[in-house]
């Protein structure tokens, strides 16, 4: 007895929940920016939009598991599979699902960081308008890279006026600084994700990989609250704050790993 026709029916699976996941993404960025343009660049349509597209994603991979373990796993067990072969063509699967989620999260870094790009020029362009005094009407100078509101003197009456920059232009702050950050630092993402799966496929920790794992975790926060400081400069002031926070996440990881632990009393 051979496993051939199984193997070749459940490649086709595989191939077809790839196809399927394509397909949707292609939909997806191009429908998702759409939804952006008709709700007058405010993203909450968009992010829901997005929303249930995720689900139908994990949807997808959940597929693979389940029809694993329903009707594939018995189905080579009956063709005579020997254990090793279980194991390699249920890895194959959760290979499938592991590619997918990360092609997903790269998806919606690039989706939301255009989305960004949009909001970001359309706001550019308000903070080109005059603003001009409620008093004497003199021309006021629109505050340089501040996306809230702010009073500013005017030179010849003296009077205070109150620079309101509109929903656009805090978004450069709220929005468009995150999603923007998060595509500059995308090479330090790439190098992040790439330890956390060599941690994942070591068996059992070992310090070279959690230093590795420190390391890259700080280079990909300090690239990102870099950029977002060049963005939004009155952010500069909390690089050293929001690093050491980001950094907390990691340092709980640490708290009862043994073999950090152990490297740490011996240093």
């Amino acid at each position: 007895m051979t496993t051939a026709p199984v193997r070749a029916r459940w490649a086709a699976f595989l191939q077809k929940i790839e196809g399927a996941y394509t397909d949707l993404m292609a939909e997806a960025t191009v429908g998702c920016l759409a939804v952006l343009e008709a709700n007058t660049l405010e993203p909450t349509a968009m992010s829901n939009a997005w929303n249930g597209i995720r689900a139908e994603i994990f949807a997808l991979t959940e597929r693979i598991g389940t029809t694993w373990r329903e009707k594939v796993e018995a189905a080579f067990e009956s063709a005579g599979a020997a254990p090793a072969e279980l194991l390699e063509q249920e890895a194959v699967g959760r290979a499938l699902g592991q590619k997918l989620m990360f092609e997903l999260e790269k998806t919606e870094i690039e989706l939301y960081a255009d989305a960004a790009t949009v909001i970001l020029s359309s706001a550019s362009a308000v903070l080109q308008r005059s603003f001009h005094c409620t008093q004497c009407n003199a021309q006021l100078p629109v505050p340089s890279k501040i996306f809230r509101s702010v009073h500013v003197t005017c030179e010849f009456c003296r009077s205070v006026n109150t620079f309101e920059p509109g929903s656009q232009v805090r978004m450069i702050e709220h929005f468009c600084a995150h999603h923007l950050s998060q595509r500059a630092a995308h090479g330090a993402w790439l190098d992040l994700k790439h330890t956390e799966r060599e941690r994942r496929e070591t068996r059992g920790d070992t310090i070279e990989n959690l230093r590795a794992l420190e390391s890259a975790t700080r280079m990909y926060w300090a690239s990102y609250f870099t950029a977002r400081a060049t963005l939004v400069p009155d952010l500069e002031k909390d690089f050293e704050k929001d690093l050491q926070g980001r950094m907390r996440g990691f340092e709980l990881d640490m708290a009862d790993n043994s073999v950090w632990l152990a490297a740490r009393r011996s240093a």
